[in-house]
């Protein structure tokens, strides 16, 4: 039987919420199937729609944090007091401010890290929390050896 626009945007929202809790795929697909009474192929295209509506909005949500904060630092290099910016030291702050506000803009691209393991195909990591997992993953390799 075919349901509602407002009871699968409601399956969605229940199905974002394990997602959130932390369940494993595996345990989702089994609850979508059992709660709802639907087929395999449905209780698919609901995780999908519920993990793509999901991490849509987390990215919208970084992206709004990204432009407060650079809203902060704009604020406060204009706050700062005339006299304050022409000392040596308030040019320094000025220009950390302006540095920051580049980075988080991308004006300045983020550091790349090269770990030379394969001659052949060195990995490039980009993010921290990618490197920080390969860095795990090649220390987790070295101890079973």
């Amino acid at each position: 039987m075919k349901s509602t626009k407002l009871e699968t945007e409601r399956r969605v929202l229940e199905i974002q919420q394990w997602i959130i809790e932390g369940r494993a795929e595996y345990l989702i697909m089994q609850d979508i199937i059992s709660t709802y009474a639907i087929g395999r192929r449905q209780a698919k295209t609901l995780l999908k729609r519920a993990f793509d509506s999901w991490h849509e909005a987390t990215k919208r949500e970084v992206e709004m944090q990204r432009n407060l904060k650079i809203d902060v630092l704009k604020r406060r290099m204009s706050l700062m007091e005339e006299r304050h910016q022409k000392t040596p030291l308030g040019l320094r702050v000025l220009l950390a401010y302006d540095k920051h506000i580049d980075k988080l803009s991308g004006i300045i691209p983020e550091k790349t890290h090269l770990i030379k393991g394969d001659p052949e195909a060195p990995i490039v990591i980009t993010n921290s929390e990618e490197r920080e997992a390969r860095i795990a993953e090649l220390l987790r390799k070295a101890m079973e050896k």
